[in-house]
């Protein structure tokens, strides 16, 4: 970006984060002059946008998918060749794309069975599918080109990877699994790759930062499912699904429209399993006090943080199996299922586990938290527990590749089978120093908030539950990751300036 020309940001619409993407905007247009250019997935969703929102943004799109049921490329060989273009191009395999995709990757969340189904999952052949990521990533390459975007907010895969391709940057406003903190990520992957460097810099903390349950939208919406064992919540559950569908399916795109039977099937599920779940007596923390365990908390599948942020490794029941293999004798792994997953597992998923003679499943309603805080160690691909074991000073072992907390020293990423038996008596053996970790699981959490921005009761439950502050704040994190200053008091419409220019012009 020059020094000449307004910062200019592309931000891919979502329902849940739209006032908020708004309120941005209209800051950093004051702020900076930047220009805004909002991405909607449909043209209702646009036309009702541009209604509400006209004085916000510059322009008004719809991200050209298709339909992959319907328009099936005729070509194979053009397809095929176009895709493995994209591949050379991004580096990566294509599969990613459906990995990450709840419609077309359900293949890919052997965890996540039980999810309902759309037509688009069941019926899109295999090319269908390939054009309809061809035909975005296609637009997503040209808008970045022809209107020279600088910045692409929000997205996933295709607008990461496109705007990486062609040297801008992507930005993504996502919980920092700590209370009502969030931070900008910098990749499709939840990475912010300023951390590291950030942690390095850190010195001790003088007080300690106390670790509360869970973060403000984990905590609501496990109070929640924790009582839809009752036929009455079933029942509501079925009703608000049923509204939902007739509303959805009259805004149309079927090919990812959850199939009616199948939702409601779903609600079922969940409200069956949980009465299952909740009638095992299976133990709790205290049962667990004094016994010498590793802890691995199930995750949902399919879920964007889940698979979508590490798509080499998204394999949790054979984690399980490594890690019940691998530990040495007169230790236990405790596994605890995940609520929001209850209804989604396949058939005698937790049986199997069950089988495992040194795993024991632990009650579900019980705290996470707890159960890592009297862990001899905490195993995990992704999940917030491996963050909250490592800020504790708990030994972590993690399969997944790119999590924040793998920068600290006594985490352990596990990239072959044969590290794992290693990296389980290191946890459990005197050479670990707890004291250490302690300090640096603080020094981490001191570092990660510096690049935080709290956003009070946001989240689905409460798309609006943010103040002006956390705006404010949001577009300063924002135009920091980017090395740029606001230029509040400067004419409207002046480019925003890098750190550099900002120097140079206070001394001039």
């Amino acid at each position: 970006m020059t020094a000449n020309k307004p910062l200019t940001i592309a931000v891919v619409d979502q329902a849940v984060r739209s006032a908020f993407h708004a309120d941005l905007a209209r800051h950093l247009k004051q702020a900076c002059g930047a220009r805004f250019h909002l991405y909607s997935p449909s043209t209702g969703s646009r036309d009702n946008q541009k209604k509400r929102l006209a004085d916000v943004y510059d322009s008004f799109n719809v991200v050209d998918r298709g339909d992959p049921v319907i328009e099936v490329p005729k070509d194979e060989k053009a397809i095929v060749e176009r895709a493995r273009y994209f591949e050379n191009r991004y580096g990566i395999p294509f599969g990613w794309f459906l990995v990450a995709d709840r419609a077309f990757g359900l293949g890919y969340s052997p965890g996540g069975f039980y999810h309902p189904r759309s037509l688009g999952s069941e019926t899109a052949p295999n090319l269908g599918v390939i054009g309809n990521y061809i035909r975005q990533l296609d637009f997503w390459e040209r808008e970045i080109r022809e209107r020279d975007i600088d910045v692409v907010i929000n997205g996933f895969y295709c607008e990461y990877f496109a705007a990486k391709a062609n040297g801008k940057q992507f930005r993504s406003a996502l919980s920092a699994r700590n209370q009502n903190f969030y931070i900008w990520a910098d990749s499709c992957f939840g990475e912010l790759s300023g951390l590291e460097r950030t942690f390095k810099d850190t010195p001790p903390p003088e007080s300690n930062f106390p670790l509360e349950d869970a973060p403000v939208l984990n905590r609501k919406q496990l109070d929640t499912i924790v009582h839809r064992n009752k036929l009455s919540a079933m029942l509501a559950s079925m009703m608000r699904q049923t509204y939902r569908h007739a509303v959805r399916y009259v805004q149309g795109d079927k090919a990812k429209q959850y199939r009616y039977a199948s939702v409601i099937a779903s609600v079922w599920r969940e409200w069956r399993v949980l009465h299952r779940l909740y009638a095992m007596g299976s133990p709790t923390v205290k049962d667990l006090l004094g016994k010498d365990y590793v802890f691995y908390a199930l995750q949902v599948e399919p879920e964007s943080n889940f698979q979508g942020y590490s798509p080499e490794y998204f394999y949790q029941l054979s984690a399980i199996i490594s890690l019940a293999r691998d530990l040495p004798a007169g230790v236990l792994l405790a596994v605890k299922e995940h609520l929001p997953a209850a209804g989604r597992r396949p058939d005698l998923f937790h049986e199997q586990i069950r089988l495992l003679k040194n795993v024991v499943f632990v009650d579900p309603r019980e705290s996470g938290l707890e159960l890592a805080r009297n862990a001899r160690a905490v195993a995990t691909i992704n999940g917030t527990v491996g963050q909250e074991a490592a800020v504790l000073g708990k030994p972590v072992l993690t399969f997944g590749r790119r999590n924040l907390y793998n920068i600290l020293p006594h985490v352990k990423v596990i990239r072959r089978e044969e590290d794992l038996y290693p990296a389980l008596k290191w946890t459990l053996s005197d050479d670990f120093d707890a004291a250490q970790a302690a300090i640096d699981g603080q020094r981490y959490l001191v570092a990660l908030r510096s690049h935080c921005f709290a956003m009070d009761d946001f989240g689905f439950h409460n798309p609006k539950g943010y103040a002006p502050a956390s705006v404010a704040a949001a577009a300063d994190q924002l135009l920091k990751s980017l090395g740029l200053t606001s230029n509040i008091g400067r004419a409207p419409g002046g480019a925003a300036r890098n750190d550099r220019e900002a120097a140079e012009e206070s001394i001039g």
